[in-house]
């Protein structure tokens, strides 16, 4: 995503709770902030993903949302002091959507009913930035993402079903699926991700979208797609399914679409073929 956006001109630096060699401390953004050095703020910091947020049940409350509140505030004193204030884009997740109620893809006008920690934490964070939005003018836009694929992780920390897949398949190691196989979920390549980020930036819109491809998959069709792109036979074990885990994913990105004119260019299986030699070139 960094790379996407220096290549279409804008300036990123990055600020984390945890400094590093790439990362600003997060005390240094509220700096930048006072001192007009600005636009646009990315917020994709988050101390959980889905399944390590039912290990620890609310440490969003006890991290996020307080960060995120602090953030808010400064903000928020910037439009009251300056009459205007940088944009938020905060990074959130379609499973605050949980379970459809019917056939039909879920839109942004759903009501949000999350099922696991996680999406309850994002859910919360949505609610949060509703109010100061209301209450002090600060423009921020909401983007619900689906599940992004096609970039490469460190191999003790995969996040997502098909680079933990992929990786079992190029192994030869057994991979757990949870359930039947049915559950569907919707795939967005990281190509079309950075792209629809990109557009956030440069937009300039509020609101709330969803960014997904529009297509749910089933596991075991996942499965079948990466059994063919690498040419390996995947061990499949099955586990009991997790209550928290959404099982008929299905979202709608015409609204998304028509906002910023972009469209989920890439083919599932070609993002996969790429998927595989990358990995491959990391070996």
């Amino acid at each position: 995503m960094r790379q996407t956006l220096g290549e279409r001109g804008h300036q990123v630096t990055a600020f984390s709770r945890n400094a590093d060699a790439s990362h600003l401390p997060l005390s240094a953004l509220a700096e930048a902030i006072e001192a007009g050095g600005v636009d646009t703020i990315l917020h994709l910091a988050w101390s959980t993903v889905p399944a390590t947020a039912e290990q620890d049940p609310g440490v969003e409350w006890r991290e996020d949302l307080p960060l995120l509140a602090s953030s808010l505030g400064v903000l928020a004193r910037e439009q009251a002091k300056q009459g205007r204030a940088p944009r938020l884009i905060f990074f959130s997740t379609c499973a605050v959507y949980g379970e459809p109620s019917g056939e039909t893809a879920s839109t942004e006008g759903d009501e949000p009913r999350p099922k696991g920690w996680y999406a309850a934490g994002k859910a919360a964070a949505e609610r949060l930035i509703g109010r100061f939005t209301d209450r002090t003018g600060i423009p921020a836009m909401i983007l619900r993402i689906t599940n992004p694929y096609g970039f490469t992780q460190g191999e003790q920390c995969l996040q997502g079903v098909i680079p933990a897949m992929v990786q079992a398949a190029l192994a030869g190691a057994p991979f757990s699926v949870w359930g039947a196989g049915d559950a569907r979920k919707d795939y967005l390549h990281i190509g079309d991700f950075c792209d629809a980020v990109a557009r956030a930036v440069e937009g300039g819109k509020s609101g709330t979208f969803n960014v997904a491809s529009g297509v749910s998959r089933t596991v075991g069709e996942v499965a079948a797609a990466i059994e063919k792109v690498t040419g390996r036979k995947l061990n499949l074990r099955h586990e009991a399914a997790r209550p928290w885990d959404v099982q008929r994913g299905k979202y709608d990105n015409g609204q998304w679409r028509k906002e910023s004119g972009w469209n989920c260019g890439k083919n599932f299986e070609e993002g996969l073929r790429e998927f595989v030699k990358l990995l491959a070139k990391r070996k």
